[in-house]
């Protein structure tokens, strides 16, 4: 082959893989986005026709996959399959960053629950690279939701008027708990009518 037949031939190599890219990008693009209108409308049917397509597989990286599946379990309240969501991403190979975000969400999820024993190795690992107040947090919700120690209502407490009332609602809330563990009906129920009222009032200035 000639060196300007050489030329051309990798010119037009060069155009069909580019194409090819472009392709791929484009076509991966439309099955993600395809894929997050079914969980925003929370269709778990629909997101299953899509998901088992051949090319939804090849376009779009497993992590996706099933982090938009455990997203749209967890809407539906589906416990079952959230643990199993939850169970695949936490024993797949991924990125640093990937898998400190599924850490975090699976954590503020079972502390929810109550679940210590999958909280307690969440936590351990948490505080490998969580610091400063993420780290206070996350060992708070423990004490409280976990431990059920009412040990932090008063910094709770502590310049709560000042708050703004987002941040008010999730303390009040706290505090709630807290006289829930003391089996203090009467405490727990005013604070978490105080958390309440103040949710409203985020709600209703969007």
């Amino acid at each position: 082959m000639s060196g300007k037949g050489y030329t051309i031939t990798m010119a037009v190599l060069t155009v069909i893989l580019l194409s090819l890219y472009v392709l791929r990008a484009v076509l991966g693009s439309y099955y993600r986005n395809w894929l997050a209108a079914c969980v925003q409308g929370c269709d778990p049917e629909a997101y299953e026709a899509i998901a088992q397509k051949k090319l939804a597989g090849l376009l779009v990286p497993p992590f996706n996959l099933h982090y938009m599946r455990l997203n749209l379990n967890m809407m539906l309240e589906k416990e079952k399959e959230t643990d199993q969501e939850f169970d695949f991403l936490l024993a797949m190979s991924t990125g640093k960053a990937m898998r400190r975000e599924v850490v975090r969400k699976a954590y503020y999820y079972y502390v929810k629950r109550r679940d210590g024993k999958r909280c307690r190795l969440l936590l351990d690992e948490l505080l490998t690279f969580a610091q400063g107040e993420e780290a206070k947090e996350c060992e708070l919700l423990y004490d409280i939701y976990i431990l059920k120690k009412s040990s932090h209502i008063r910094e709770l407490m502590e310049g709560i008027e000042e708050l703004p009332p987002a941040q008010r609602a999730v303390n009040e809330y706290l505090i709630s708990l807290q006289y829930e563990n003391q089996s203090k009906t009467d405490l727990a129920r005013e604070y978490e009518e105080l958390s309440r009222h103040h949710i409203k009032e985020v709600v209703e200035r969007e």
